[in-house]
C-alpha cells in the first residue's frame, strides 16, 4: 500500500474564513511544493481522495478539514503522528507537538519558527525561499517520525488503539465540518428568561439575607453596599450571619446542608440562583459562522487521559441534559435551541449505563451480568442487595443511595465523596458504600486486582489496551488518586474507545447522514425525515455492534429518540 505523508500552510486557522496557499507531499523522498493559491490542483485532489493510499500528517484532523472546506473531498486512512504520540505517552506530560517529536525520533534540525513572516502575506508572486523551505521541512520530518512510532507502537501493544484513534478522523472532520444550527429565536427567548431570573433571585436573596440596606465589608479597607452573589467569600460571610455555618459555598456542600435544613429558603434560592447564573454565562451566537450559519465546534480526540473526546469553542458538552434534576426544577432547556436543517431531524442515541456495563464485564460480578441481561433495574437491585430489603422500590431513597454509590465506585470515590452526594454524614456515606461493596464481592476483588496490577506495570489499561501512564506516587495524595485512576481508567476508558468505535462505523454505514454531535456516550445524527426510521434502526444496529466488539458477556443497550431539536422533548 502507498503511503503519502503531506502537509498544508494556510493565511489562518479558520478553514471557511481563510485560504489554502501551499500543499506539499511526499512518498518519502523529495519533497514536492503546490501553490494553492488560485485551487487544489485537480492530481492533488486525486491523490488524496484515493483510499487505498494511506496519508501520514501532523494533526491529521485540522489539515483534513481545511482541505474538505476547500475541496470537499474527505480524506480517509490516514496515520496521525500527533494521535500516535498520545497513545504512546497518555497520562504523562510530554509534548507532542512536531518539534517535540523531531527532536526525539529523528536528527534532523527544524528551521527556527517564523518571526515576523507569514503565509497570509503570500498572496501573490513567487514563494520566497524561506517559506519553500519552511514547508517543505514539515512534511520532510515525518517518514522517520512515522517509522519509529510504528516500532514503538508495536512494541507497547498500542497500535490496535492508535489504528482505532486515526480510523476516527474522517468522522471528527465530518462533525466540525457539519456543524449544528443554532436557532437564533429560540436562543433570545430562553437566554432572557435566564436573565430574567438570575436578577429575580438577586433581589429575592438581598431580602432573605437580610441586607438591603446594610454594607457588607470584604476587607477592612473595602466595602460593597450590595451583595456580590458569585463572590465565595461574600456568600460564606452572609450565610454565617444567617446561622448557617457551613464551610464552603459549593453546590455539593449547599445540597448537602439543604438535605438536613429542607425549609431553608435561602440555601434553596442560592441553588437556584447559581444555576441559573451559570446557564446564563453560555454565548453560542458568538460562535455561529458567518459563511456557513451554524455553530463548527472543534473536537478533541485525545485532550482528555481517559480518552474520552473533548469539545471546544464552544464547549456543548458543558450545556446541561435537561433530565438533570436542577434542569427539571427551572425548566429551562437549552438543547432545545439546536435544532436540524429545513426537512431534517436529529436521531439521538445514547447508550444505557455503559459504564456500569463495563464494570461488570470485567469483574465478571454475576449478580450485575444477571442483572443486565435480564434487562433489569440495576440500582433498584443493588439497594435490595445492599439493604437486604426485597420490599424497596424505585421511589425508595435508598435506591438513589444505590445509585451514587455505584457511581462512586467507578470514578473512585469514597464515603466522604458519596456522603457529599447524597448530604448524609460521613460515616453513613462510608457504610452505604460498605453495602454496595459487600453486596458486589466480584467488583470488590476487581478493585484490588486493577489496583495491584496498575501499581506493579506504572499504568493502568482500558479492555482494548490503551493505556494510561503514572509514575510512582510521592505521596499519600498521589497514591490515592492513582488508586482512583486504575479503576477509572478500565472503566470510562473502555467506555469512551466503545463510543469511538461506535462513531467509526455509524460513519461508515451513513456516509450521507452528517454526525453532528458526540457527547461522551451521546451521537447525534442529521437526517431527512423521511429517512430518520430507518436510519434510527442502522445507528442503533452498529452501536450495538460497537459494544459487542469488546463486550462478551455483558449486552450492550442503546436508547435511540427521532427529535425535532437537541432538547428533552
Amino acid at each position: 500500500m502507498s503511503i503519502i505523508y503531506f502537509d498544508l500552510e494556510t493565511t489562518g486557522l479558520d478553514p471557511w474564513s481563510d485560504d489554502l496557499v501551499t500543499f506539499q507531499y511526499s512518498n518519502g523522498g523529495e519533497v514536492v511544493f503546490v501553490d494553492c493559491r488560485n485551487g487544489v490542483p485537480q492530481d492533488v485532489q486525486n491523490m488524496m481522495a484515493d483510499s487505498n493510499t494511506i496519508k501520514v500528517a501532523h494533526n491529521a484532523a485540522f489539515d483534513s478539514y481545511f482541505f474538505r472546506t476547500k475541496t470537499g473531498i474527505v480524506i480517509t486512512n490516514i496515520w496521525d503522528t500527533m494521535l500516535a504520540e498520545r497513545v504512546l505517552t497518555l497520562g504523562m506530560n510530554e509534548s507532542t507537538d512536531l518539534a517535540s517529536l523531531v527532536r526525539k525520533y529523528t536528527d534532523i534540525d527544524m528551521p527556527p519558527k517564523l518571526k515576523g513572516r507569514s503565509f497570509k502575506e503570500l498572496t501573490y508572486g513567487d514563494f520566497p525561499d524561506w517559506a519553500v523551505s519552511y514547508a517543505k521541512k514539515d512534511v520532510d520530518v515525518l517518514p522517520g517520525i512515522r517509522d519509529a512510532q510504528l516500532l514503538e507502537l508495536e512494541k507497547q501493544g498500542l497500535l490496535r488503539v492508535a489504528q482505532l484513534e486515526f480510523d476516527l478522523v474522517p468522522a471528527i472532520v465530518g462533525m466540525q465540518y457539519s456543524g449544528i444550527i443554532l436557532d437564533r429565536d429560540r436562543w433570545t427567548k430562553t437566554h432572557g428568561e435566564l436573565l430574567r431570573l438570575k436578577n429575580e433571585y438577586e433581589k429575592k436573596l438581598d431580602d432573605l439575607a437580610g441586607f438591603e440596606t446594610e454594607q457588607l465589608f470584604l476587607f477592612a479597607d473595602e466595602y460593597t453596599s450590595t451583595i456580590n452573589w458569585q463572590s465565595p467569600v461574600q456568600i460564606l460571610r452572609v450565610l454565617h450571619k444567617n446561622g448557617i455555618m457551613v464551610d464552603g459555598t459549593s453546590e455539593s456542600v449547599l445540597r448537602s446542608f439543604l438535605d438536613s435544613h429542607l425549609d431553608n429558603a435561602l440555601v434553596d434560592s442560592l441553588l437556584f440562583y447559581k444555576g441559573v447564573t451559570g446557564l446564563s454565562k453560555f454565548d453560542i451566537p458568538k460562535h455561529i459562522n458567518a459563511h456557513t450559519g451554524r455553530v463548527h465546534p472543534n473536537f478533541d480526540q485525545l485532550k482528555a487521559r481517559t480518552g474520552r473526546t473533548s469539545c471546544s469553542n464552544p464547549n456543548l458538552q458543558n450545556i446541561p441534559n435537561p433530565k438533570m434534576p436542577f434542569q427539571r426544577s427551572i425548566d429551562i432547556d437549552l438543547r432545545w435551541c439546536f435544532v436540524p436543517g429545513p426537512g431534517n431531524v436529529f436521531i439521538a442515541a445514547d447508550y444505557s449505563q455503559m459504564e456500569l456495563r463495563v464494570m461488570a464485564e470485567q469483574s465478571n460480578e454475576q449478580f450485575m451480568v444477571e442483572a443486565f441481561l435480564n434487562d433489569r433495574d440495576l440500582h433498584l437491585e443493588t439497594a435490595r442487595l445492599a439493604f437486604e430489603d426485597q420490599t424497596i422500590d424505585a421511589l425508595d431513597i435508598r435506591r438513589q443511595y444505590a445509585k451514587n454509590a455505584n457511581f462512586c465506585i467507578i470514578f473512585g470515590g469514597g464515603g466522604a465523596t458519596l456522603a457529599g452526594l447524597l448530604g448524609v454524614t460521613e460515616s453513613e456515606g462510608k457504610d452505604i458504600l460498605t453495602r454496595v461493596h459487600n453486596a458486589y464481592p466480584g467488583v470488590k476483588r476487581w478493585i484490588r486486582t486493577s489496583q495491584d496490577q496498575a501499581f506493579a506495570q506504572g499504568f493502568a489499561a482500558t479492555m482494548i489496551g490503551r493505556k494510561r501512564f503514572f509514575t510512582e506516587p510521592s505521596n499519600e495524595a498521589e497514591a490515592a488518586f492513582l488508586k482512583r485512576v486504575a479503576i477509572n481508567t478500565p472503566v470510562q476508558g473502555t467506555a469512551a474507545d466503545i463510543a469511538k468505535r461506535a462513531i467509526i462505523r455509524v460513519n461508515a454505514a451513513l456516509p450521507k447522514c452528517p454526525m453532528v454531535l458526540f457527547i461522551h456516550d451521546e451521537i447525534v445524527i442529521e437526517v431527512k425525515e423521511e429517512d430518520a426510521q430507518q436510519a434510527a434502526h442502522i445507528i442503533e444496529r452498529e452501536m450495538v455492534a460497537a459494544g459487542e466488539e469488546t463486550m462478551i458477556n455483558v449486552p450492550t443497550k442503546v436508547d435511540v429518540a427521532i427529535k425535532q431539536d437537541w432538547g428533552l422533548k
